[in-house]
């Protein structure tokens, strides 16, 4: 069986809720299958009972009581057979379709009627009408969508497209399993299920697979010859006919029923029915169109040359919006071939390439035709003769080359026919030039639509639905792009209420979902998830494709912000299908972004970095180079190799757009506490969730450390796919709670991030499963700048069992270890160091007098850590005193230190180097330092005195610095002072405290 999760996910919500639930769809999708799967997997003891047609429900129920029913009523047998109901979890009573209204009136009313009931489910192929039973919770079992589709292909491996199976079956599980089985067992199926209609009907079918199109009731009812519209109903149960949906009164064949009957016809029936069909659009001019498909089919030009000169001016463009994409692509390519024909006249060609624009719009590949229009253009208009079909044409031609984003082509053939008669079209001709100017002056183009919409509503045009609808939806993208979300949301709503009322079904979809991204900015989830379920299958079914990626990106948005990554792949990889090569630019740019965010939450940065270069070079190509969000873009690539300080400083002096998702907010999320305001979904959440991990790591708090980890993974928890940061939170919880997790590597390997990601949690995962004597110093060069300020807090904080990690110096040779491994009490013929406790021992013994003198073992502890290398006496001035050296001051200092010390230990244990001081290398050591110390230990004089600064500042009662005021302390350079703040940064020596100019610093 197919996992239908989605549906199954639906079914478990309304099975946890609801006491009383339906089950419907048309026969063959698979509900029983669903429902007994669903109830076997919750280990639910249940009752099905299965009604059938030819068999009263009383007669089945007398089966399972155990008592007379001869004479009895249905109540009194429904009393009686449930008191065996007892211990059961749920009845299902499936095929209710079968039995009378009245009959399931009295079922219903009975079952529902005490609480103590079990579960009551009640399975149909019809629809049950919510007037007389509203109490349901009603579940519609669809067909399979293209996922299912591709799995059931893969499972009983057939040689064939998903939108082939889907052409052939409609999705119906039934017919998909029939279909694997040959095409004689579907072919078979279908002949019965024809065989029980009458044959008025059977050619009314045909007559509908020809025309490929959605149909009122009143052409359904004519063409089908149906004397009672509820014949429709029984067409709908059967699986032939369909509906968008419950309410609709718009109806298509279904698509397997469609190719079905075209594929047996044969050449004298057809030609007998394209001839009927002539006959049938010639009784009204809303049938119009058919005319012209059957001419166009025809393919002869004198008589396409005759027809088209008799059509209306509006030649019924709109109606397009309600037919299939299947059609429209036949319909283009059948236009396009006759375009082609010597016999065509130029009037001819122009009524043609109205219907082509259409075409392309509705399709979404405007840019496709524009060479093409605009050579037509050039070579056959004369702007100063122009009839009315050709400035129709020319206002047609503005619209697409809008769409295209052609503005300076739109705004010359605007001011060439700026003059014409027709008022309705000069009206519409100014709108569209108040869209060519949008781009460049958002408030100039709202003031432009506000007077023309105030001249129109005391016009004779006052109820124009094609007028008033542009103006509504032009006015609503100048607000949106205003970031005046109140009006623009008022507008795109009411243009959408004015083309619905005017039939005008694709600029009501767009108009829809452009007020969806008005909810996307209010972070209204529920409102964008409900807008798609609702407009997507209109939008699939007309072929709108522009609309459906518009969709599927939203959608991929909702499911990233939630951390639904998996299906926010599916989303947006459907939505770059859709678009094709030679879609817009901005379209371009928005579903390339998303994907590049996509891909960055999954830690495919190569991927991210290739998808950068494909719209870089789009940007190039439409001269959009330095569009905002390809400039935003690139920082965002480069933000992986610049240092915290200078990414935050980065990222705080660019401006976040109003009511748009800020670019770089994960990187500052990371590491500033700033922008926590701006976090309101899960995406942002785990970044600040990680954050504060590393700050908890620091104070050494196992419990709290836990806690925290936990918290991190359920908010991640929707991610089907294991990320950077989960694999993160696997390596702290194995060293911190000292368990193995032998399918580490695995899940690793199978993981669809970068391979240098891996490499990463590779090496720190050997690093932490070393054992004391082992482990050497963790190699950052693996690591970009990044991923080394993301996970070094982690590595270094890193507690386990027992006694901390320590970094043991002996003769300048660095390793880790957990304990102390000498017993320093013993005789030992070495120096041993304890720098957190300032113990030196040596041959057993602890001395005494230098317990005292920090300065001295601060000394002592300089020297051990540069060995083999000397110090300066710059270098000791700023390792010991913290101060820059001044020999008028330090020089005398120096001398008495280094010799307090040969006294304290020994007279050679010290000597003159060739610039400074050094170890003798004659006397071994051994020093140990608390990793958690290392932190604050320094790696050059620079940073000492950096350090030594922080130390002073704090015990004189200021715990923070700036870096101005560490430039005046140190006299160190500022380029200096800001390359060493970020290393002592990265290491979590130091803690940043705001961003940007206000910035300041604190020891950790």
């Amino acid at each position: 069986m197919i996992q239908r999760g989605k549906l199954l996910s639906k079914l478990d919500k309304l099975y946890e809720s609801q006491h009383v639930l339906f089950v419907y769809g048309q026969k063959g999708l698979g509900k029983s299958s669903l429902l007994s799967h669903y109830l076997a997997n919750r280990d639910q003891s249940y009752l099905w009972i299965s009604l059938e047609r030819q068999t009263s429900l009383l007669e089945i129920l007398s089966y399972e009581v155990e008592f007379e029913t001869d004479g009895k009523q249905l109540e009194w047998v429904l009393r009686k057979y449930s008191k065996d109901w007892k211990g059961i979890d749920v009845i299902v009573w499936d095929n209710i379709h079968y039995i009378s209204d009245t009959v399931k009136e009295l079922l219903i009313n009975f079952t529902t009627s005490r609480p103590q009931f079990p579960k009551q489910v009640f399975m149909s192929d019809e629809v049950i009408s919510d007037d007389f039973y509203p109490i349901f919770s009603r579940l519609k079992t669809p067909t399979f969508d293209n996922e299912e589709v591709a799995l059931f292909i893969e499972q009983h491996q057939l040689k064939m497209s998903v939108d082939d199976l889907i052409s052939k079956t409609s999705g119906i599980p039934l017919l998909m399993n029939l279909y694997s089985l040959g095409n004689k067992g579907i072919q078979h199926f279908l002949d019965e299920l024809l065989n029980n209609l009458s044959q008025e009907i059977i050619r009314g079918l045909k007559k509908c697979a020809l025309l490929s199109r959605s149909l009122s009731k009143d052409e359904l009812t004519s063409l089908l010859e149906l004397d009672d519209e509820r014949e429709i109903t029984k067409l709908i149960n059967l699986g032939l006919i369909q509906s968008f949906n419950d309410e609709d009164d718009r109806y298509f064949l279904a698509k397997h029923i469609e190719v079905f009957l075209l594929d047996e016809l044969e050449a004298n029936e057809l030609e007998s029915l394209q001839a009927e069909l002539l006959e049938f659009s010639g009784r009204s001019n809303n049938r119009s169109f058919e005319t012209l498909i059957l001419h166009l089919e025809r393919g002869d030009g004198n008589k396409i040359n005759s027809y088209l000169k008799e059509l209306d001016l509006n030649l019924d463009l709109s109606r397009l919006e309600s037919f299939s994409k299947e059609f429209l692509e036949e319909f283009k390519i059948d236009i396009e071939a006759v375009l082609k024909s010597n016999d065509l006249n130029i009037d001819s060609k122009v009524t043609l390439y109205r219907y082509l624009m259409k075409i392309y719009i509705l399709r979404g590949d405007r840019a496709a035709l524009k060479e093409a229009l605009h050579h037509f253009v050039q070579r056959f208009i004369d702007f100063s003769n122009l009839s009315a079909a050709k400035e129709w044409f020319l206002y047609e031609y503005i619209t697409l080359l809008n769409t295209s984003y052609f503005f300076d082509i739109s705004k010359d053939v605007c001011k060439e026919i700026s003059k014409v008669d027709n008022e309705r079209l000069k009206i519409l001709i100014e709108i569209e030039s108040g869209v060519a100017i949008m781009q460049e002056d958002f408030s100039l183009a709202i003031n432009k639509f506000k007077t023309i919409l105030a001249k129109v509503v005391n016009s004779e045009f006052a109820q124009d639905d094609k007028i008033l609808g542009n103006l509504h939806f032009q006015l609503a993208r100048s607000y949106y792009h205003s970031n005046d979300d109140y009006f623009a949301l008022e507008h795109f709503l009411k243009a959408a209420d004015i083309f619905k009322e005017g039939k005008n079904l694709y600029f009501h979809a767009v108009s829809r979902m452009n007020a969806v991204w008005i909810h996307l900015r209010k972070e209204d989830w529920n409102a964008i998830k409900e807008t798609y379920e609702e407009l997507y299958p209109y939008a699939d079914q007309f072929g709108h494709t522009l609309v459906k990626a518009g969709l599927n990106l939203l959608m991929a948005k909702h499911e990233r912000h939630h951390l639904k990554l998996g299906d926010s792949v599916q989303f947006i990889d459907q939505a770059l299908s859709l678009i094709g090569k030679n879609s817009p630019f901005y379209s371009m740019r928005d579903i390339y972004c998303e994907k590049i965010r996509i891909s960055l939450a999954l830690d495919q940065r190569i991927l991210a970095e290739e998808l950068y270069d494909k719209l870089l070079q789009k940007s190039i190509e439409t001269n959009q180079q330095n569009d905002y969000q390809i400039r935003y873009l690139e920082l965002e690539l480069r933000s992986y190799d610049i240092p915290v300080d200078e990414l935050l400083e980065m990222w705080s002096e660019i401006e976040h757009r109003k009511n748009e998702e800020a670019f770089g907010l994960p990187f500052q999320i990371l590491f500033s506490d700033k922008l926590d305001s701006m976090i309101k979904t899960p995406f942002y959440e785990q970044f600040k969730l990680e954050r504060e991990l590393r700050e908890m790591m620091s104070s050494g708090d196992k419990a709290l450390v836990l806690k925290q980890i936990q918290k991190i993974r359920k908010l991640i928890s929707p991610a089907e796919q294991k990320t950077y940061l989960s694999f993160i939170l696997d390596i702290l919880e194995m060293s911190y709670l000292s368990k193995q997790d032998p399918d580490f590597m695995s899940r690793l390997d199978c993981s669809l991030m970068d391979e240098s990601l891996k490499d990463q949690l590779r090496h720190w995962y050997s690093f932490s499963k070393a054992s004391s004597d082992e482990k050497e110093s963790f190699d950052w060069s693996l690591l970009r700048r990044f991923d080394q300020n993301r996970i070094k807090a982690f590595v270094n904080n890193l507690q386990v069992e027992g006694e901390e990690s320590y970094d043991r110096y002996e003769n300048g040779k660095h390793s880790l270890c957990s304990n102390i491994k000498e017993n320093y009490k013993k005789s030992l013929k070495k120096y041993l160091f304890i720098s957190e406790l300032g113990e030196l021992w040596f041959e057993g013994k602890v001395n005494e007098d230098l317990l005292k003198r920090n300065q001295l073992k601060e000394l002592i502890v300089s020297f051990m850590k540069s060995f083999p290398d000397e110090l300066t006496k710059e270098d000791i001035t700023t390792l010991v005193w913290g101060e820059n050296y001044d020999p008028l001051i330090h020089d005398a200092r120096i001398y008495t230190a280094i010799q307090r010390t040969r006294s304290l230990l020994d007279d050679e244990v010290i000597v003159k180097g060739k610039e400074g001081y050094i170890w003798n290398h004659k006397k071994n050591f051994i020093l140990y330092v608390k990793k958690r110390c290392q932190k604050t230990m320094s790696n050059n004089r620079n940073q000492a005195l950096i350090m030594k600064c922080f130390e002073t500042s704090l015990k004189n009662g200021s715990a923070e610095l700036s870096r101005r005021e560490i430039v005046d302390k140190t006299n160190l350079s500022e380029s200096s002072i800001k390359r060493e703040v970020s290393i002592l940064l990265d290491r979590g020596a130091l803690i940043r405290l705001g961003a940007g100019r206000s910035v300041r610093y604190k020891l950790s």
